[in-house]
């Protein structure tokens, strides 16, 4: 069988975030479906992408492309204890089966601020390799170093071991939130936080 359908949602909603709107055309062809010229409007931000997938085989591709993501916009993090803003772009492709994914995957964070602190920029890289992801990071904040390096293993319970190592990193948000008070004045740690 084959078909074609162009899909439209105006003011709608997604997982309770609200959606501006969202286009794409669906074609089917034998055993492929194919989602092409994704454009989605979610307040300031545009999300732009495609993707296949094959039912037979489970083979799959996409390219997905978010830019402009206001990370005020997140209610999860706004109701956290220490609030966060800045703003996020967004890119992703896949390729593979269900069994055996291959992600590239790449999120630049900018203007971070963490409760009203100006942090700065952190970029964020995800590839996969075999059943593995590996996931770096690395900051670009004025006055502190953050990097992120480890794996995930893509299967059963998604087990990790991921390293955060920083320098001259700012505690002042997480002593206001957490310790009430207890502390004044700046507070800067170095260290390591092994993730297992």
């Amino acid at each position: 069988p084959t078909g074609e359908v162009s899909m439209h949602l105006a003011e709608g909603s997604i997982y309770g975030e609200p959606v501006e709107r969202l286009t794409s055309e669906l074609s089917f062809n034998g055993e492929e479906v194919e989602l092409k010229n994704i454009q989605m409007a979610h307040y300031e931000a545009n999300v732009t992408g495609g993707a296949t997938y094959n039912l037979s085989s489970h083979a799959y591709h996409f390219s997905v492309a978010r830019s402009n993501f206001d990370l005020k916009r997140v209610s999860t993090l706004q109701g956290a204890r220490i609030a966060v803003t800045g703003g996020a772009d967004f890119t992703a492709e896949g390729s593979g089966t269900l069994e055996a994914p291959k992600l590239n995957a790449a999120i630049h964070l900018h203007d971070l601020t963490f409760d009203q602190e100006r942090a700065g920029d952190f970029t964020i890289n995800a590839v996969s390799q075999g059943p593995e992801l590996r996931i770096t990071g690395q900051s670009q904040f004025e006055q502190a170093d953050l990097k992120i390096d480890g794996n995930v293993h893509l299967r059963g319970d998604w087990p990790a071991d991921v390293y955060f190592r920083f320098h001259q990193l700012e505690l002042d948000a997480i002593f206001r939130t957490y310790l009430r008070g207890a502390v004044n004045g700046h507070s800067r740690a170095d260290g390591e936080v092994h993730m297992v």
